[in-house]
């Protein structure tokens, strides 16, 4: 078992997801507006990376800051150690 943190874990395992290409949406991007709490953002060209961080600490538990504003992320939780 990784010593690594659960919403770390999740995060990894999303790698290489990106905006569907004109008009369509993924609709990966769009569960995470869901998953952050913010189910009416229905388009993935909005940008999503707070949607993201907030999608995956959410499923891993952990409340997130509840705001599509990357910047809210600025001053939640700690220092991250790498080992």
């Amino acid at each position: 078992m990784s010593d690594r943190a659960r919403w770390y874990e999740l995060a990894m395992a999303e790698r290489g997801v990106k905006e569907a290409p004109g008009a369509a949406n993924n609709p990966v991007v769009q569960a995470y507006y869901r998953d952050a709490g913010h189910p009416e953002i229905a388009h993935d060209s909005v940008p999503w990376c707070a949607a993201f961080v907030g999608a995956m600490l959410k499923r891993a538990g952990v409340k997130p800051s509840g705001s599509l504003a990357a910047r809210s992320y600025l001053k939640w939780g700690g220092p991250f150690i790498r080992r």
